[in-house]
């Protein structure tokens, strides 16, 4: 009787044994799905972080080609004023060439006047100022 006490003993020994370890193995696999779940968070992490690192990189393309852009049309609108101005440059020289041709025409037409008044006698002048 004694045996079989201390045997009954050894199997519920055995058994509480069995249990402990059947406890430390499931706080075991829920300890490995907590470290697998926060692995999965951390990897989502990273992978937000390179997205965004991603569109800063795109955000900077985007500038430089807007800057380069914007440089371009500044060149641009430097060489249509400098083109205007030569315009304008050049409209003023025919306008003062003109403004002379002009002067130098109504200088040979007086002379002209003044040269056929003094060739035509006196009577003559008269008749043609009349006319």
């Amino acid at each position: 009787e004694k045996r079989a006490e201390a045997a009954e003993k050894r199997a519920e020994a055995a058994e509480n044994r069995v249990e402990a370890v059947e406890k430390r193995a499931a706080i075991q696999r829920e300890r490995a799905d907590a470290a697998e779940k926060r692995a999965d968070a951390a990897e989502n992490r990273a992978e937000t972080v390179e997205k965004r690192a991603e569109i800063q990189r795109e955000r900077a393309e985007a500038a430089e080609k807007t800057a380069e852009i914007h440089r371009e049309r500044a060149e641009a609108a430097e060489k249509s004023v400098a083109a205007e101005r030569q315009i304008a440059e050049a409209a003023v020289e025919r306008a003062e060439d003109l403004e002379a041709e002009a002067a130098a025409a109504a200088e040979a037409e007086e002379a002209r006047e003044e040269h056929v008044t003094s060739s035509l006698p006196c009577g003559a002048f008269t008749q043609q100022v009349e006319d």
